[in-house]
């Protein structure tokens, strides 16, 4: 422990005289701690220009990324408008197929109204053809009944 005596102030040390600043000996406590300071702060500025350094590396490794991500994101969506304009164009299509579809099937619902209205008439012609060739057989069989009476009465 230090002491106080009347020449001295408390707690202020004496000077070291171990205490060196390069090669000169020095009675400065203050002094001597310059270098180790320096050596420090040296020490801490290194490092935060590796760290600095670091993070320059990073940041552009991350730039290159974003880069990147922006190509394939330019590309994706240029994909995208070329898979739109393609879906347009499909839908046209099947809007126009879909307005022939309706076409064709209102032609075949009046081509079987047609085909009925002819079966029907195809059925009133044979029911017709049915009596007449009725009335034909019986008009030959009174042909050959009068035939035979007139044979008869030669």
């Amino acid at each position: 422990m230090e002491e106080m005596d009347e020449n001295r102030t408390p707690n202020v040390r004496e000077p070291d005289e171990h205490l060196t600043l390069g090669s000169k000996q020095t009675s400065d406590p203050l002094g001597a701690l310059v270098p180790m300071v320096l050596a420090g702060a040296t020490c801490v500025v290194a490092k935060l220009f590796h760290k600095q350094h670091k993070q320059q590396k990073d940041l552009q490794h991350k730039q290159s990324d974003i880069s990147a991500a922006k190509e394939e994101l330019q590309a994706t969506q240029d994909d995208l408008c070329d898979t739109q304009q393609q879906l347009g164009v499909t839908t046209r299509q099947l809007l126009d197929t879909k307005k022939e579809l309706n076409s064709t099937k209102n032609t075949l619902h009046y081509t079987t109204d047609e085909l009925q209205t002819t079966k029907h008439r195809l059925q009133g012609t044979a029911t017709e053809l049915d009596t007449a060739q009725q009335l034909l057989r019986g008009t030959s069989q009174e042909l050959s009944t009068t035939r035979s009476r007139l044979e008869d009465a030669r």
